[in-house]
């Protein structure tokens, strides 16, 4: 009986060593409960509900369940675009699908569903947009000046512009046919985003909330603040509290003695919050704020917190850092739901 119990590990054993080495690029970092996805560091997007880890050579498709995170090179292909004013070219990845991942030569804003594509002029701070991988460009809002800010929303059917406009400096939202609404903050705007309705919810000053279609809202003050894009979610840091504000309901957590490195990233659903943080001691934590739990994770290595990146979740259940230069240089994964 026990050789049969023997030869039973020993083969689950050689099972899993052949399914992660299906996956070169994930493995455990030593000592740690992170996983290694990458040694690329990239920016992670989202596009039609796949996520890409976007590094300055290289695209991957990102791959995850509940055992591992991984990566698979895939092609692309790039357009280039002159720049209206004539200053240069700009640059746009597609994948074979037609979908926009990445631009280069200027400020480029491709849409979460992979159909569209807004640029801003270097040259007159104008925005244009391409919809087809081909199709030229137009203008697009060219009544807003001194555009900060360019969002769109999760579905790609409308997008927000931090600009100056004819009711004033604000956020104007346009939908698929160019409508355009208007929110003028009453208080200085710490950020915005859209929810499931493509409406826009910005965080302000002193605790205000700005809800297009409802009436103005008061929160407990906060500074920073941080609003996902997809879902009507807050957080923020209080003089003595983090506060969650989640579609109507409040969850405030005794704030913990860190200095929060921002911005904070939401998972899929809104109700984990993530954000990069440094103790007492100087050492780099990842900072989770859930349902259920509040803790600090410990980063992967022991660096400069300012030599990490927070990319956000995978979902629900991954959150993902990256460490921008180094010999740790790469992209890491932790499994949130591990608590």
């Amino acid at each position: 009986m026990k050789g049969k119990v023997s030869l039973f590990f020993l083969a689950v054993f050689a099972g899993v060593q052949i399914y992660f080495g299906r996956h070169p690029m994930t493995h455990q970092v030593l000592g740690s409960s992170w996983i290694e996805v990458s040694r690329q560091a990239g920016t992670v997007v989202n596009r039609q509900q796949r996520y890409y880890l976007v590094s300055k050579r290289n695209v991957y498709q990102i791959h995850a369940n509940s055992v591992h995170v991984s990566v698979k090179r895939v092609s692309v292909s790039w357009e280039e675009v002159p720049q209206p004013g004539g200053q240069g070219i700009w640059k746009v990845a597609y994948t074979s699908q037609s979908i926009p991942i990445m631009g280069q030569g200027g400020t480029i804003f491709p849409s979460s569903d992979g159909r569209q594509v807004i640029w801003k002029d270097p040259l007159t701070g104008g925005l244009y947009q391409s919809q087809t991988e081909g199709g030229g460009l137009k203008p697009f809002a060219p009544r807003l000046r001194h555009i900060d800010r360019v969002l769109w929303a999760p579905d790609g059917a409308a997008v927000a512009v931090l600009a100056s406009g004819p009711e004033g400096y604000g956020i104007y939202v346009f939908d698929g046919d160019k409508n355009a609404i208007s929110l003028i903050p009453s208080a200085r705007l710490l950020d915005f985003g859209f929810t499931r309705e493509e409406t826009v919810v910005a965080a302000l000053a002193r605790g205000r909330v700005l809800w297009q279609g409802h009436a103005e809202l008061r929160l407990p003050a906060m500074h920073p603040a941080y609003v996902d894009n997809g879902v009507a979610a807050i957080w923020g840091v209080g003089r003595s509290h983090t506060v969650l504000w989640e579609d109507g309901r409040i969850r405030t957590r005794p704030r913990p003695a860190v200095h929060f490195f921002g911005p904070a990233k939401f998972s899929e659903g809104g109700s984990d919050v993530a954000i990069l943080a440094k103790d007492a001691k100087g050492q780099g934590e990842l900072y989770l704020d859930g349902p259920v739990h509040q803790w600090s994770l410990r980063l992967p290595y022991d660096i400069p917190v300012r030599d990490y990146r927070l990319e956000g979740f995978l979902g629900n259940r991954w959150a993902l850092v990256a460490i921008t230069k180094g010999k740790h240089r790469g992209t890491y994964a932790w499994w949130v739901n591990a608590l």
